[in-house]
C-alpha cells in the first residue's frame, strides 16, 4: 500500500518539475536571448521491493532558434549553428549568451549582456574611435568596412 503513495508521490515531483520548466519558459518567452529547459525523465526501479519510481535525471537546454526581429542595428547579430558568444564580466568571469544585442561601450570595446564580447583571440574585441562598426555574415567585425 505505502509503495503506492510513493510511486504517486515520484510521478507528482516529475511532473512538478516539468511544469517549471514550461512556467520559466512561458515567462522568458519575450527575453532576448533565453533559451528554455527541458527535463529528462527515467523510471528508477527500486531495489527494495522492485518497484517503479519516475525521476527526473537531468535538463538539456534548447538551442532552437527563437523568434527574429530586424532591429536595425547593424551590430545585432543571430548566432547560428548551435554557436555562443564569448562575453567577459566585470569581475573577469567568461560566461556564453546568445543574446546578439550588441552595442560600443564608451570605451570602444564590443558589448553584449552587461559584459565585453570576446574574440576569437580570447580579448575584448575594441572598436576604434571616430569609425562605423559592423558585422558580416559570417561573424567578423569591421569598422568603416576593414577587419
Amino acid at each position: 500500500m505505502a509503495d503506492g503513495i510513493y510511486i504517486g508521490m515520484s510521478g507528482a515531483e516529475a511532473r512538478s518539475e516539468q511544469l517549471d520548466a514550461i512556467s520559466d519558459a512561458l515567462a522568458n518567452v519575450q527575453t532576448p536571448g533565453y533559451r528554455a529547459t527541458r527535463p529528462a525523465f527515467a523510471t528508477i526501479l527500486s531495489q527494495a521491493g522492485g518497484v517503479s519510481y519516475a525521476k527526473a535525471v537531468g535538463a538539456g537546454v534548447d538551442t532552437r532558434s527563437g523568434v527574429l526581429q530586424q532591429t536595425g542595428n547593424p551590430l545585432d547579430v543571430v548566432p547560428q549553428n548551435g554557436a555562443w558568444l564569448a562575453v567577459e564580466s566585470p569581475s573577469g568571469d567568461v560566461s556564453y549568451t546568445r543574446d546578439g544585442r550588441m552595442s560600443v561601450g564608451e570605451d570602444g570595446q564590443l558589448h553584449v549582456a552587461g559584459g565585453l564580447v570576446l574574440g576569437e583571440n580570447g580579448g575584448p574585441i575594441a572598436i576604434p574611435k571616430d569609425t562605423i562598426a559592423t558585422i558580416s555574415s559570417d561573424g567578423l567585425v569591421m569598422s568603416n568596412g576593414e577587419i
